[in-house]
């Protein structure tokens, strides 16, 4: 972690709290809104301060990060291992870019307040944890962007009753009936965001 982030930490006053993650914790100072929805793009929960992969394994950062609610995550380098985000059971807006790694969504099994998951690379057999059977569902702008993911299941999604204000799917190639089964979700803004040959 570099010296001035571990310094923001060590003074962050607010309970509230949203992390970056980039290669060697170098803060951003751009990136890009993937929804279509102002409202949506407001509710962003936008990095405070940034950490590189190694800094979830130190103890006395995550004993920092224990004293606030981590309501916001922000990959921006690929990692080898996501599972650390469950502790973070608090998280509203998760965003990874790179996450080639990423077999399941296990790891978001109890973010119960999750409403905003953008998501790049992934190969997942299913959405299950993200919709899990018998969980009852605050109104929110819950949004949902996959961008180059393969999803072989989408049921849980589409069974569920949570109706989106947002689903975006960016996929590698153009199927028809991937395009179908996608619109089967309930929502307020659907795009499938075919690129041009």
């Amino acid at each position: 972690m570099l010296d001035s982030e571990r310094d923001k930490l060590n003074h962050y006053e607010h309970k509230y709290l949203s992390i970056g993650i980039t290669e060697g914790g170098v803060p951003r100072m751009s990136g890009f809104v993937p929804w279509d929805g102002t409202c949506n793009a407001f509710n962003m929960r936008t990095p405070n301060i940034y950490f590189e992969e190694e800094d979830f394994q130190d103890p006395e950062i995550l004993e920092a990060l224990s004293r606030f609610c981590v309501f916001g995550c922000y990959i921006f380098t690929p990692l080898k291992n996501y599972d650390f985000l469950a502790q973070f059971t608090e998280i509203e807006d998760l965003f990874i870019r790179y996450g080639s790694a990423i077999r399941d969504l296990s790891f978001v099994r109890n973010m119960e307040e999750l409403f905003m998951l953008y998501l790049e690379d992934a190969h997942l057999p299913d959405l299950e944890p993200l919709f899990p059977e018998g969980r009852k569902y605050r109104m929110a702008n819950r949004c949902l962007g996959f961008y180059h993911c393969q999803v072989d299941d989408i049921r849980a999604l589409v069974d569920s009753k949570v109706y989106l204000s947002e689903l975006k799917i960016w996929p590698e190639k153009g199927d028809p009936e991937d395009k179908k089964r996608w619109k089967a979700a309930r929502c307020g803004r659907f795009r499938y965001c075919e690129e041009k040959e």
